[in-house]
């Protein structure tokens, strides 16, 4: 198969890999910091963040719930409840320290 019949081939798959390539650039630049960001901007998108994790938890560990936990005893129940609204602390915890992470300082590109 010739260069230009495997471009003609794979023209429809382009833009998805191209997005997704992008998108997980993204989130590795986010990640390591190599996206410049402030402190405020921090917060605010972990705030955001935060919020969706706590709404999706709930709702997840009361769907479950009403699925599972139907007919257990009271002392399941209660074991339950107590594990699940604690356990959205778990991944909130890296989310939180990425917040208050200090800034950099600025570079400097003056030589003294």
């Amino acid at each position: 198969m010739a260069n230009s019949e495997w471009r003609i081939a794979n023209r429809e798959r382009a833009p998805l890999c191209y997005s997704l390539f992008a998108i997980r650039y993204s989130l590795l630049a986010i990640r390591y910091s190599l996206i410049p960001m402030s402190i405020r901007i921090r917060k605010l998108i972990g705030t955001v963040l935060l919020f969706v994790l706590a709404i999706t938890w709930a709702l997840l560990a009361m769907a479950l719930a009403q699925s599972a936990l139907t007919d257990v005893s009271y002392w399941t129940a209660l074991i339950y409840y107590v594990i699940a609204g604690l356990g959205w602390v778990l991944p909130a915890m890296p989310l939180v320290k990425w917040m208050v992470k200090p800034d950099r300082p600025a570079r400097s590109d003056r030589t003294d």
